[in-house]
């Protein structure tokens, strides 16, 4: 007779490789503390049974039906699905000629492997009687289905002899089992959890969110996670998003969850907030991400992680931004100074043209002859169109000079035939003149602003940069060629004091220069004081009541009068400088 030991051995090695599942585990806990039987931790190493079964199978090497009695299994090894509810086996009996009349009972009797009785198999020990002409009877092991992920189990089916005595069945004749004592059976898993990604690779929502059913926006995000290739047990999948363009708390409120998808449940819905706000912005992105909790082990998997979400801008502020962007571009397109030929220029400076829609009023017609000449000269310079506007600002940048040369000599004959000397022709006139544009850009700044800011910048800067450039760069440049010819200046008489200076120096008398700035720091202190008190009671600078504006109207004019009249006092010797 063969010995069983390949049979026991393959046995032992498939199931010494096998770690308890954490559900075995947690089943051995709770049959712990039942009291129960609690080896389904134990890796199966053949049990005592299994052992004295092996130590039985000890024959000859060699055996025929002929002179021996056996019974075994007809198959060693069976597979079949959970779902098949269960798994029935051949057992054989192989008689010899002088036992062929004989009864023989024999056991078999299920022994847990990776599968575990209760769980998986339903436990059995069932008596076999063979009669004599009867040599092969089945048995059926019903089999437990569930809907939790499992890998393939198995669990063995053991023979023996039955017991004899007042309650087992004796065998007429002695027999041994060979060449199958134990059958192995694998339960093949059909519980897949399935795989879980999003409906789609992308998805886009305006700002408001998806609709409802009514057609009302919802202000979320809606997005799927579907399960499929399977919907068995209860799996937990956690999302969170991650900024991208779009940032969490001012695109939308950061999202970090799990959604728990029950037996046979395909499909969840994420939401995500979405922040509204009046401001038009373009389109931003964020990213989803999913993680299903215990896969792989669980048997879960994973076709996509991310999705990304797009916010598109709304279309409604879309519309409204566009459309002030055209409003915006007509408007800059009348500001604009830009020229394309020499025509288009002279079209413009000699034809008077009113306010947009209107027609030209009286004042309109009285500036363009009063500016014509001017205007038509300015035409002359080349178009914008040149070289980036660069020829226009250079050639213009000519005529400035040369317009401002022709107005000072116009000043100071002016003021020759009044009989005033340069200096109070300078702070009045020339002052006045170069000022005056200033003060109406000022007055439109503070009229259609909505704080004075522009108009008291554009008076400030304006003055920045006649002091320092217009007075500074043509000191500058003319200190420098007189310095490098070694200029021979001539004694000056300076307050009945002669002046003599060394040769190569650049004389330029101060005479009522020091008293005038420092009449107008004092003017412009109070100026500023006046606003800081304007702001300290009213809560503004320019505008208020009535009373308010022409009380202040009236006292920086009282200023300006005060500086031109004290400072032409000084120039004509009115009044004595300390300075």
């Amino acid at each position: 007779m063969l010995k069983e030991e390949g049979t026991l051995t393959y046995t032992q090695e498939v199931l010494k490789d096998k770690k308890p599942s954490i559900m075995a585990r947690k089943i051995a806990a709770r049959r712990s503390m039942a009291g129960k039987q609690r080896n389904v931790v134990k890796k199966h190493d053949m049990s005592d049974e299994l052992k004295s079964i092996q130590e039985q199978a000890s024959e000859p090497d060699v055996v025929t039906s002929e002179d021996k009695t056996f019974c075994t299994f007809a198959v060693e090894k069976y597979s079949v699905l959970e779902s098949a509810g269960s798994v029935e086996v051949i057992v054989e009996c192989h008689r010899s000629v002088a036992d062929k009349n004989a009864n023989i009972h024999v056991v078999a009797t299920t022994q847990d492997g990776t599968a575990l009785a209760g769980e998986d198999y339903v436990h059995i020990r069932h008596e076999i009687s063979f009669s004599p002409g009867e040599d092969s009877k089945s048995i059926a092991v019903r089999l437990i289905d569930d809907t939790e992920y499992e890998p393939d189990e198995h669990f063995l089916i053991s023979l023996s002899a039955a017991k004899s005595g007042r309650k087992g069945k004796e065998s007429d004749c002695e027999f041994d089992f060979f060449p199958v004592k134990i059958a192995h059976v694998t339960i093949v898993n059909d519980d897949d959890p399935g795989t879980f990604g999003f409906e789609v690779g992308a998805y886009s929502v305006g700002e408001k969110g998806e609709m409802d059913g009514s057609g009302k926006p919802t202000g979320n995000a809606q997005v799927k996670i579907l399960r499929t290739k399977g919907s068995d047990g209860e799996i937990t999948v956690k999302y969170k998003t991650v900024d991208g363009s779009a940032v969490g708390g001012d695109d939308f409120e950061p999202a970090l969850g799990e959604v728990i998808f029950k037996n046979n449940e395909c499909e969840k819905t994420i939401n995500v907030k979405l922040i509204d706000d009046d401001s038009y912005e373009k389109s931003e992105q964020f990213t989803i991400e999913l993680e299903v909790i215990g896969s792989p082990v669980n048997g879960a998997k994973v076709a996509e992680s991310r999705v990304v979400v797009t916010i598109l801008g709304d279309e409604d502020s879309a519309k409204v931004v566009n459309e002030v962007a055209l409003l915006m571009k007509a408007q800059l397109d009348k500001l604009s100074l830009t020229t394309d030929s020499w025509g288009q220029q002279f079209d413009e400076a000699m034809n008077i043209q009113g306010e947009e829609g209107e027609d030209p009023a009286l004042m309109d017609y009285v500036m363009h002859v009063c500016t014509f000449g001017w205007k038509v000269l300015f035409a002359i310079v080349p178009p914008t169109k040149y070289k980036d506007g660069w020829v226009t600002f250079f050639v213009a940048l000519g005529f400035i000079g040369l317009l401002t040369a022709f107005v000072a000599d116009i000043a100071g004959i002016f003021g020759c035939l009044l009989g005033l000397k340069d200096s109070i022709t300078a702070i009045t006139f020339v002052a006045l003149g170069t000022s005056l544009p200033d003060t109406f850009a000022s007055k439109s700044a503070a009229e259609n602003d909505e704080t004075a800011d522009a108009s008291v910048g554009n008076v400030t800067g304006s003055n920045s940069v006649n002091v320092f450039l217009g007075l500074g760069l043509p000191w500058l440049i003319a200190t420098m060629v007189h310095t490098g010819s070694a200029f021979k200046s001539d004694p000056v008489l300076s307050r009945g004091v002669v002046v003599e200076f060394k040769e190569g120096g650049y004389p330029m008398i101060a005479g009522s220069l020091g008293f005038s700035v420092m009449l107008f720091c004092m003017c412009a202190v109070a100026c500023i004081c006046t606003l800081y008190i304007r702001r300290f009671l009213f809560g503004y600078e320019l505008g208020g009541t009535s009373l308010n504006r022409n009380v202040t109207g009236a006292f920086f004019i009282g200023l300006w009068m005060v500086y031109v009249v004290v400072s032409s006092l000084e120039v004509e010797g009115h009044i004595k400088s300390f300075m």
